[in-house]
C-alpha cells in the first residue's frame, strides 16, 4: 500500500449514512459516528473515543496512532505556550510529574483539563506584558487571514453573540463562520445603540463591510427581541442577498420553552423538580437511609437553563425503580422525614402511576429535541442543507414515540411549527433542502410549495440584479430537476458519496450560476455562537474603560485567545 493511501483516511472506510455522518471500517465493518475523524481513532486503537479495530493491519494502525499522538502533542505545546509565564510554570509543577501516573499512556484527559484552565483564566495586566508577543499575534493573524480567503468562494455567516453583563451593559461578540473554521473578530459595548434601530443597523453595516458584503450569506443572532428583528428586516431590505435568522440551538430551546406552556408538561416537570429538590435538601439523611444512587446526581447539570428541568425529569425517570423501592421500604417508613408534609407529598408522587405515565409522555416528546440540541453543541459542520429535513424528522420521531396518537403528538407538532414559522424558518433552509443532492435524489424528498417558494426567493435574492443570470439559474435548476426525473443512469442523478458541496463542484462548469448559489448555501452553518462557549468575562474586561496601552494588550490577547479556542473546537470535531 502506498504511503499516500495510508495518510488518506478516506481509503480506509466508506460512508454508509452521510446524513448522520456514519462511516464503516474497511477492516472490521464496524460503523462509527462523527465521520472519518473518529475512524482515525478506531484504526489507531486510541481508547476512549471509539472501540479499537481488531482487524486493522499493524502498519496502518501505527500511521494513524502516530498521527493522532503528534496532533495531541502539538496541541499540548500550543496550550502551554499560550499561558502567561507565571501560570505556565504553575501548571508544569502540577502536571508534568504526574501525567503518566495519573493518565497512563492516554493523555487526552490531561490535555482537556489544561484547555479548561486556559478558557477560564484571564491574565492580569502584569502577566499580559510577559505573554503577548509579536510572533504570537502574527501567527494568529496569518491563521485568520487563511480562513478569510475562503469566504469569497464558500461565503460565510456572521454570528452575533449578545448578552447583558452584571453592570447592565449590552455587549456583543462578533464571530464569522465558514467550512474552513470559525474566527473571532471583536467585542463591543453596544449599550448606547440598543435604543436606536438606525444606529444599530449602521453598526451591523460596518461589520458587514469589514467581512466583505459579497462574502456574507447570512447573519445569525441569539436575540429574539423585537428590536433586533426590526434591525434584521432593515438589513435584508438593503442587502437582498443576506439572510437574517436566529441559531437553531436557540430555536430548539424556544420549542422546549413552548412545551412548558402546556399544562401537562409544566406540571410533570414541576413534580419531578420537587422530588429532586427534596432529595437534594435532605441528602445526608437520605444517603444514610440508602438512596445514595439517586443522591449521587440528583439534578443533571447544564449550562442551558431552559433545559435543566427536562434533564431533571430524565434523571428522575432513570431512577424510577430505585425511588419506588426506597419509598416503599421500612427504612423510609420509620424515618422522621416520612411523617413530614413534604416527605408525604414526595412519597405519594413516587407511588403515583399517573405521575410516571405523564413523565414518560413528557420525556418521549422532549427527548428528540434534547438529543438534537446535544449534537449541535459539538458540531460545526455546514447544516443549512439538512435543517429543513431535520425539523420534519424531529416531528416524526415524536409522533412515533407517542405511538402515532394524534391527540398526544399534535400539540407538540403545533408548538414546533409555531416557533419554526415565527422565528426560524428561512427561504435559505428550503433552498438548502432542494439543492442538497443527498436529500434531493432520495425517495423521501418532498417538493412542496414552501420548498419551491424558498428556492425561488433565494434565486431572486442571491442571483443579483442581472435578469439574464437569474434566468440562467432557473434554467439550470430545471435541468437539475429533470435529472432527478430521468430514468437513465446519468451521473448527475446519483447521490454523492461525500459532501453535497463537493458534488456541486463537479458540476460547476456545466451549471456555473446554480452551482455557485448551491455551494454558498450548503456551506453555511445554521447555528449561532453559543456552541463555542467563549469566555464572556474576557470580553467584559476588554470593553471596560482602561488605559490605552492596557486596552491594546487586552485586545491582542482576546484576539489570540478566542481564535485559539475556536481553532481547537474545529480541530476537536474533526473534518
Amino acid at each position: 500500500m502506498a504511503s499516500n493511501e495510508l495518510i488518506d483516511i478516506h481509503n480506509h472506510g466508506v460512508v454508509v449514512d452521510p446524513l448522520k455522518q456514519k462511516v464503516k471500517c474497511n477492516y472490521c465493518d464496524k460503523v462509527v459516528s462523527s465521520g472519518f475523524y473518529r475512524l482515525k481513532y478506531h484504526l489507531g486503537g486510541i481508547k476512549g473515543d471509539v472501540s479499537p479495530c481488531s482487524e486493522v493491519p499493524v502498519h496502518v494502525k501505527e500511521v494513524f496512532r502516530i498521527e493522532l499522538a503528534e496532533k495531541k502533542r502539538k496541541r499540548l505545546v500550543e496550550i502551554e505556550e499560550s499561558k502567561p509565564a507565571k501560570l505556565r510554570s504553575q501548571l508544569k509543577r502540577k502536571s508534568v510529574i504526574h501525567i503518566d501516573k495519573a493518565y497512563g499512556n492516554d493523555a487526552n484527559a490531561h490535555i482537556d483539563r489544561l484547555e479548561g484552565q486556559i478558557t477560564d483564566h484571564i491574565p492580569s495586566f502584569e502577566e499580559l506584558k510577559g505573554w503577548i508577543s509579536k510572533d504570537k499575534l502574527i501567527t494568529m493573524q496569518k491563521y485568520v487571514e487563511e480562513i478569510k480567503i475562503s469566504w469569497e468562494t464558500t461565503g460565510c455567516s456572521i454570528l452575533l453573540d449578545t448578552w447583558t453583563d452584571s453592570q447592565d451593559r449590552k455587549l456583543i461578540n462578533i464571530l464569522v463562520n465558514c467550512p474552513k473554521g470559525a474566527i473571532y473578530l471583536k467585542s463591543y459595548d453596544i449599550s448606547t445603540l440598543m435604543r436606536d434601530v438606525d444606529a444599530m443597523q449602521l453598526f451591523i453595516e460596518e461589520v458587514i463591510q469589514d467581512v466583505g458584503i459579497k462574502n456574507v450569506v447570512q447573519i445569525i443572532t441569539n436575540s429574539m427581541s423585537i428590536f433586533m428583528e426590526v434591525v434584521g428586516q432593515q438589513i435584508m431590505a438593503k442587502h437582498k442577498h443576506i439572510f437574517w435568522t436566529i441559531g437553531v440551538s436557540t430555536c430548539i430551546e424556544l420549542m422546549l420553552k413552548k412545551f412548558k406552556t402546556m399544562n401537562r408538561i409544566r406540571k410533570v416537570l414541576g413534580k419531578a423538580e420537587s422530588i429532586a429538590k427534596f432529595i437534594h435538601n435532605h441528602a445526608t439523611t437520605l444517603k444514610d437511609l440508602g438512596v445514595s444512587d439517586f443522591i449521587h446526581n440528583p439534578i443533571n447539570p447544564s449550562k442551558v437553563r431552559s433545559i435543566v428541568s427536562y434533564l431533571t425529569l430524565e434523571n428522575t425517570l432513570s431512577k424510577k425503580d430505585i425511588l419506588e423501592c426506597f419509598f416503599a421500604s421500612d427504612d423510609w417508613k420509620t424515618s422522621n422525614l416520612s411523617n413530614s408534609p413534604e416527605g408525604e407529598r414526595v412519597a405519594a408522587l413516587v407511588r403515583s402511576s399517573s405521575f410516571w405515565n405523564r413523565a414518560t409522555v413528557a420525556m418521549k416528546a422532549s427527548s428528540p429535541l434534547l438529543h438534537e440540541l446535544h449534537l449541535l453543541k459539538g458540531n460545526n459542520k455546514p447544516q443549512t442543507g439538512y435543517i429543513y429535513e431535520k425539523i420534519d424528522q424531529l416531528k416524526e420521531t415524536i409522533e412515533e414515540k407517542l405511538e402515532r396518537n394524534v391527540s398526544h403528538y399534535m400539540p407538540f407538532w403545533e408548538a414546533i411549527d409555531e416557533i419554526w414559522n415565527n422565528y426560524f424558518h428561512s427561504s435559505l433552509f428550503s433552498a438548502g433542502y432542494y439543492l442538497n443532492p443527498i436529500l434531493f435524489y432520495s425517495n423521501n424528498f418532498k417538493c412542496d410549495l414552501e420548498v419551491v417558494e424558498g428556492l425561488s426567493a433565494c434565486i431572486v435574492r442571491m442571483g443579483g440584479e442581472d435578469y439574464g443570470i437569474r434566468a440562467s439559474i432557473r434554467d439550470q435548476a430545471v435541468k437539475y430537476l429533470m435529472a432527478k426525473r430521468s430514468s437513465s443512469k446519468h451521473a448527475m442523478n446519483q447521490p454523492p458519496n461525500s459532501s453535497p458541496v463537493l458534488w456541486w463542484w463537479e458540476y460547476a462548469a456545466e451549471y456555473p450560476e446554480l452551482s455557485r448559489i448551491a455551494i454558498r448555501i450548503l456551506s453555511q452553518t445554521c447555528d449561532g455562537a453559543s456552541k463555542f462557549n467563549l469566555n464572556r468575562n474576557l470580553a467584559e474586561m476588554l470593553t471596560s474603560e482602561k488605559r490605552q496601552t492596557e486596552q491594546q494588550m487586552l485586545t491582542d490577547y482576546a484576539f489570540i485567545h478566542y481564535n485559539m479556542q475556536l481553532r481547537n473546537f474545529d480541530s476537536d470535531i474533526g473534518p
